[in-house]
Parts: structure tokens; C-alpha cells; sequence
């Protein structure tokens, strides 16, 4: 259910952005390598790190065999259209590393993945660079398993949770098209999930690469 789930935004995604790209292209006025038009199209793709922190929220006192258990490898990407220079909607998505941990003869996982709308604030600090702030709403989804002698797995806890999440980052140009980025999310935790139970926050540094939709 999750895979599937995952797998329809992706597609969504990749849908958007094809779908969007001649939009991109033909709004706006015409530019040369060293002039952008004020609004168009983008796209992202980052890879980093995730501090989850599932170790140091929950009582990990008996775990053992632990990886990724405060954090892991993070993977990242969205969608965006800059409606001015210095003002831009993105649609993300997000995976989180995926925390293992034994009781006993029993194994357990934490599985975390995300989807975000977020308003963007830019500002040029030169030619080539600029900084930004964003923040908006998340949905969260936490899928919990278990398995025994890690053989018969059991999804007992299929969540998830809507929270704010905000970014500070940062980009270079490489040309009109091209840029590289590094960017900070914040993830806010959850108090009250669909299922009635409480989550931390998570802390996501990524470094990306970017297309923008200039014809």
C-alpha cells in the first residue's frame, strides 16, 4: 500500500513537471544566459542527511542490532513555478532512511516518506547566487513493522500526519538552466497522529541539483 502510494506521487511529479515544462518555456519574456524572466518553471533533486531521531524520542533502552536509528541517507525533490523573483510555490516529495532495531528475537522498523506544499522567498546575493526561506504544510506518512527472527514481517501501523515544515537554503547558477543547491528542512513532529500516537520532528540537510524551465 505504501510502495503504491509513493509510487503515484512520484508519477504525479514527473507528470507535473513534463506536462508544465512548454508553459515554462513560452511564459515570460525572452532571456539570454545572463538574464532569467521573472517567472518559470523548476525542478530539484537533493540527497543528504536526515536526522529522525526515533532513538532519542522513544524508549530505546532494550534496542540492539540498531541502524539508522537517529538518521540516515535522505532523498528529496519537488516541483516549483517562480512567479516572481523573488516569490515561488514548490510541491515536494521526500524519503527518509528507514530505522531498524531488534528486542529480543523480534525486529522492528521505522519507514518515513513525505509530501509538501511550501510558498518560497528568495533573495540575489550576486549574480549568480541567492538565498531563500520557505515553509508551508506536510503530510507525513510512518509505516511501523516487526518480524520475527527476520522472517515473517507484520505492517502493524500504517500512519501518518499533517505539520508545518520549513527550509532555509541557498543556490549558484551554473547557467541559465542549471544550478546547484544546499538546503535545511525542518519537519515538525507529530503530538496526535491518525492513529493517536506522537512522532519527532526530523531534521533534513541535502545538497541538490536543479533545472529550470528557460527556453
Amino acid at each position: 500500500m505504501l510502495n503504491t502510494k509513493k509510487g503515484k506521487i512520484s508519477i504525479a511529479l514527473f507528470m507535473l513537471s513534463g506536462a508544465l515544462t512548454g508553459y515554462g518555456c513560452g511564459f515570460g519574456s525572452t532571456c539570454t544566459v545572463e538574464q532569467k524572466p521573472s517567472s518559470f518553471l523548476y525542478e530539484y533533486l537533493g540527497m543528504g542527511y536526515g536526522s529522525t531521531n526515533y532513538a532519542g524520542y522513544f524508549d530505546s533502552s532494550d534496542w540492539t542490532d540498531t541502524k539508522n536509528e537517529n538518521g540516515g541517507l535522505a532523498y528529496n525533490g519537488a516541483v516549483g513555478y517562480q512567479f516572481s523573483p523573488n516569490v515561488s510555490l514548490e510541491l515536494g516529495l521526500g524519503y527518509l532512511a528507514k530505522a531498524l532495531y531488534h528486542e529480543d528475537d523480534t525486529a522492528y522498523s521505522y519507514k518515513s516518506w513525505y509530501g509538501d506544499l511550501m510558498a518560497k522567498f528568495s533573495k540575489h546575493v550576486s549574480v549568480k547566487s541567492s538565498v531563500y526561506i520557505k515553509g508551508g504544510l506536510m503530510y507525513r506518512a510512518v509505516t511501523q513493522s516487526s518480524s520475527l527472527d527476520d522472517e515473517i514481517i507484520v505492517t502493524y501501523g500504517n500512519d501518518h500526519y499533517y505539520a508545518g515544515m520549513f527550509g532555509i537554503g541557498g543556490t549558484y547558477d551554473i547557467d541559465k538552466n542549471f544550478y546547484v543547491g544546499a538546503e535545511y528542512d525542518y519537519l515538525v513532529g507529530a503530538s496526535d497522529s491518525n492513529n493517536s500516537l506522537d512522532y519527532p520532528g526530523a531534521n533534513v540537510f541535502t545538497m541538490h541539483v536543479g533545472y529550470r524551465f528557460i527556453c
